[in-house]
């Protein structure tokens, strides 16, 4: 679990970094143009290494049509819906909304399955709820004349939340197949880079710098290659409960990296309610951990009481 954890905070340090700084890097690029050759970019690499290191797993793939599928329709979803939230509003709102909501969504589908939820768990969730819903009106309060936006960006950021939670269940799918992650991250996105290549528009080339398309690739192989593969080692390695809230952390980075470039240390109640969701999302993951190791010690004592039992008799 801790494994997962740590993989997951490494995908949340480079996302955030990237979110911030991607709107002042590609000022003015097409974001069809940027989402086509970044994954394109990311999907030739896993392709290729699946093709090198994974062969052996391919015909697991070839039984998973329906999983692919699924996996590449909610990655489509998520990102496009990231890039066009990102349009409409700051990064650190985004992140909070697209973040913040999987690990609420993903205990309400728990409970509707009547699934066993800690209580720890539930508080905490419900008070990250209560946050976000008062970042959320707090985000519609806005100057008059950018109401609109407000709104378009809020309910874009909450469709993109809500397929993150999807992709979060159909990923851990593949993980208990015991595939790796580059293997999993070569199939996940050929319908998002097919849709973006056929919005992208014609003659594109004609007007992108060669240093916007360094700046892509950079953001390809660094930003967007190493922050998938580390959300799926993450995945891999710890239940959706914990990614999900895990990722919760993510406002808090992106909100650090947005004052850093502008050089403003103002606090607001905005970032006083994402800083509250730092804390609450952190101390549900230790509860996670620490009710995790208890029921690891108890399972243990109870097989070596079992094993004396069985060797007395």
């Amino acid at each position: 679990m801790i494994q997962g954890f740590l993989f997951i905070l490494g995908n949340i340090i480079v996302a955030s970094f990237q979110s911030v700084f991607l709107s002042h890097w590609l000022k003015g690029v097409n974001v069809y143009f940027v989402m086509a050759m970044s994954f394109t970019i990311v999907m030739t690499l896993y392709s290729t290494l699946t093709f090198i290191l994974g062969r052996k797993h391919i015909a697991t793939l070839r039984g998973m049509k329906a999983d692919i599928l699924a996996l590449n329709l909610v990655s489509a979803g998520n990102w496009i819906f990231y890039f066009f939230a990102i349009k409409y509003l700051n990064a650190a709102a985004v992140v909070t909304l697209t973040q913040c909501l999987p690990p609420v969504l993903i205990t309400l589908y728990t409970l509707a399955s009547r699934k066993v939820v800690l209580k720890s768990t539930l508080i905490f969730h419900g008070m990250i709820l209560l946050c976000t819903i008062l970042l959320l009106r707090d985000i519609l309060q806005t100057p008059a004349g950018h109401e609109g936006n407000a709104v378009l960006g809020s309910a874009i950021a909450v469709l993109c939340a809500i397929t993150v939670s999807v992709t979060i269940g159909v990923s851990k799918v593949f993980a208990n197949k015991g595939l790796p992650g580059y293997v999993v991250l070569s199939t996940r996105f050929p319908l998002l880079v097919m849709i973006s290549w056929v919005m992208t528009p014609a003659g594109i080339f004609s007007t992108v710098t060669p240093v916007e398309l360094a700046i892509i690739a950079a953001i390809a192989l660094i930003g967007l290659a190493m922050t998938n593969f580390c959300l799926q080692k993450g995945i891999e390695l710890s239940s959706p409960m914990v990614v999900s809230t895990t990722l919760s952390i993510s406002p808090f980075v992106v909100l650090l990296f947005d004052r850093i470039s502008k050089r403003d240390a103002t606090i607001t109640s905005q970032s006083l309610l994402i800083f509250a969701i730092v804390i609450l999302s952190l101390s549900c993951v230790y509860f996670n951990f620490r009710r995790t190791r208890l029921n690891a010690r108890s399972a243990s004592a109870h097989a070596a009481m079992a094993l004396k039992t069985t060797a007395e008799n």
